[in-house]
Parts: C-alpha cells; sequence; structure tokens
C-alpha cells in the first residue's frame, strides 16, 4: 500500500484513506468522483481549512500528483477537462503496480494527453452550446436550401 503521510491509497477500492496516529481510517476520498480538477481542488480545500494541519493538505496534493497527474490530465495549460472512471483505474492501476515511477506521468498520461480535450462544461455552459451548434445547423442548411432554390 502506497502512503503519502498519513494518506493511503487501497487500490482494491480506488480510495485514498487518512489514517489517524492510531490506525484508524478517518477519512476516506473516493479517487472514482474525481474526473474534475475542480473535484480535486474542493478536496485539498477541504483538507486545508477547518484546522486540519498543513501536512495533510499537502501530502494529498502530492497523493493526487502521484496518482492522477491532474496538470497533464484535468487542467493542461489552464484548461479544465474531464476524466473517464475509467482513466481513473487505469492510473490508479498503473500506479499501484509499479508499472509508473514515482513523479513520471507513465503510458496512461500519455494515452490520456493524445486524446481530444474534453471540456467539462457547467450545465447551463452546455445548453448553450448545444443552443449555439443547433443555430449553426439551421443557418447552414437555410444556405443549402437557399443555393438550390436559385438555380
Amino acid at each position: 500500500m502506497t502512503s503519502w503521510g498519513n494518506w493511503r491509497l487501497n487500490p482494491t477500492k480506488y480510495d485514498l484513506e487518512y489514517h489517524t496516529s492510531g490506525g484508524i481510517v478517518a477519512r476516506t476520498i473516493d479517487l472514482l468522483t474525481c474526473t474534475q480538477s475542480s473535484q480535486v481542488l474542493d478536496w485539498i480545500m477541504h483538507e486545508s481549512s477547518g484546522g486540519a494541519c498543513e501536512s495533510h493538505a499537502s501530502d494529498l496534493v502530492r497523493a493526487f500528483n502521484d496518482l492522477l497527474h491532474p496538470r497533464a490530465t484535468m487542467c493542461s495549460f489552464g484548461s479544465d477537462t474531464a476524466i473517464t472512471v475509467e482513466d481513473i483505474k487505469a492510473l490508479v492501476d498503473e500506479f499501484a503496480s509499479g508499472k509508473r515511477e514515482w513523479g513520471k506521468p507513465g503510458v496512461v498520461v500519455s494515452k490520456i494527453q493524445a486524446r481530444p480535450l474534453v471540456r467539462s462544461l457547467s450545465p447551463f455552459a452546455r445548453l448553450c452550446q448545444v443552443l449555439v451548434d443547433r443555430r449553426r445547423a439551421m443557418m447552414r442548411e437555410s444556405a443549402r436550401v437557399g443555393r438550390v432554390r436559385r438555380r
């Protein structure tokens, strides 16, 4: 089991567990829910507030970085993107099996980076994008029909 301070990876459940000094699991982060950079940031902010020890948050950042490579897979060049649950499983499996060296991206990150970016949009932004796409399609169809009638 790989650990960062009191944070330990449970690779069978794809969880990060925070263990107290007595070995009790005090907190669990389901990595499969961390598909966007905002979700990862939310956990980091949660751990850095509320009187938690400063090392809890910094250890968590190191764990996220080693496991998910968020700069490469979620927010490359400041562009918020989403990864899939399958991506997260592949990243964790690759790390847990020792196939990826500490601090290096590995094969899975390279495959994720090679895919076209999937922007993570809010529901309102998605709706706006759908409406814009429909409007463009209508304008193209209107222009096509207009060309046909003129002939």
